[in-house]
């Protein structure tokens, strides 16, 4: 089947995580994906260690199939240049911070100058416009923003920050899902959009799973306080006698029901927390303790064989080493090798036996599936490349790698 992006050229203007994640993605699924980079620096993950094949683990994890060239956009011909390949592009994605592409004169008006259609997406972290606008941050300053942090860690604690840059990634996949609309519309006839992308509004849409009781009954959800943040004793995390962490989310009645069966503590299956119900501390501490003891008899293996067989929600608390060792998850196909040039290399000439571990498209679709994998480029491997295709001359070309307004292949 031909990849759903196939026809489709992006031109990737981000750099460390959400953007190259969400270009990634849309790599994976067919599109011509082209970092632009300022030449002789690129994006600021390519010096980062450890490295292999002479290209930073980070930059390989982040940026497969794609290619680069190296354009820098605030001289005269190296902003014509970029607008030239922008006239044959579908889509750019951008992630400076507001303002920075249009002082640059690569902003979507200027774009959209020279190709109407075009889908332009901006991620920022609190988006293009608003009183935060020009506020620098990181994604625990987004996330705090948007609720989550406060919700996150145990009652009597301070907010923890989460295992992963959750704000990062859900800006990431909103903005792949946003340009995937984009492209829908101009296929519909509507023409091209500037799309605005927050990472902060997106982690803030999550907050709905509140709403209800908070509009509703005028309660304030805090954390350790709410069902998802650990108050149900049925839906925790608990220690086994390994002190292996296993998970248990045994929230409907059934399956409380069947917790409480697995754990031989019957006296606690009429205590049944309702989507409206609530316990006395009393008794929500004494359950707590209860499982805890119960859980604390036997390893975590047996405990999940028994909950199996209970019909239990519940899983293992991996260490991120164990993650690829998972049998499910390496059943589903999500993890593989990637094998990397060992000169550093993106055409794929060489022989390496040198890889790096990448994390698939989570994506299982029936008649699709990605195509092999290219290495994340050298910083412009393919600046020659599009301009010739762009229709530039020998001497044109040789004049903008004089003037430093492109670069050629680089080290990085």
């Amino acid at each position: 089947m031909q990849p759903f992006l196939d026809d489709v050229r992006v031109l990737d203007l981000t750099r460390l995580l959400p953007g190259p994640y969400a270009t990634t993605m849309l790599a994976d699924l067919g599109a011509e994906v082209i970092k632009v980079e300022r030449p002789g620096v690129g994006d600021p993950v390519r010096p980062r260690e450890p490295s292999v094949g002479g290209r930073s683990y980070t930059l390989l994890t982040r940026n497969r199939n794609k290619k680069s060239v190296a354009i820098d956009l605030k001289r005269d011909g190296g902003r014509e240049a970029f607008l030239e390949l922008a006239r044959t592009a579908d889509v750019i994605v951008e992630s400076f911070r507001p303002g920075v592409v249009d002082r640059l004169g690569v902003g979507y008006e200027t774009v959209r100058d020279v190709n109407d259609d075009i889908v332009y997406c901006s991620i920022s972290g609190y988006g293009q416009d608003g009183p935060y606008v020009a506020r620098s941050g990181h994604d625990l300053n987004y996330i705090g923003v948007a609720g989550l942090l406060a919700l996150t860690g145990d009652r009597d604690g301070p907010p923890v920050i989460p295992g992963y840059p959750i704000a990062d990634f859900a800006g990431a996949l909103y903005a792949a899902f946003a340009v995937s609309t984009g492209l829908a519309g101009v296929r519909g006839g509507s023409g091209g959009d500037h799309i605005d992308v927050s990472m902060t509004d997106a982690v803030a849409s999550f907050s709905m799973v509140y709403l209800d009781r908070y509009d509703g009954r005028g309660e304030v959800p805090r954390r350790g306080e709410t069902t998802l943040t650990g108050s149900h004793p049925g839906y925790r995390v608990y220690e086994a006698g390994d002190g292996k962490a296993v998970t248990i989310g045994a929230l409907e009645e059934h399956f409380w029901e069947n917790l409480c069966d697995a754990l031989e503590l019957p006296e606690y299956a009429a205590h049944h927390i309702g989507p409206n119900g609530d316990l006395p501390d009393s008794l929500r501490t004494e359950m707590i303790d209860a499982f805890a003891d119960r859980l604390a008899e036997r390893p975590r293996s047996a405990w999940l064989e028994r909950f199996d067989e209970y019909d239990v929600p519940a899983g293992p608390v991996n260490e991120y080493d164990d993650l690829f060792e998972d049998p499910h998850l390496r059943s589903r196909g999500l993890f593989d090798e990637l094998d990397v040039d060992g000169d550093g290399n993106a055409d794929g000439d060489g022989v390496s036996d040198e890889s790096v571990r990448q994390v698939n498209l989570p994506l299982d679709f029936e008649r699709f599936s990605p195509g092999e994998k290219t290495p994340a480029p050298s910083l412009g491997a393919h600046t020659i490349e599009l301009l010739i295709e762009l229709g530039y001359t020998d001497a044109e070309i040789a004049a903008l790698l004089e003037e430093g307004a492109v670069a050629e292949k680089g080290d990085l």
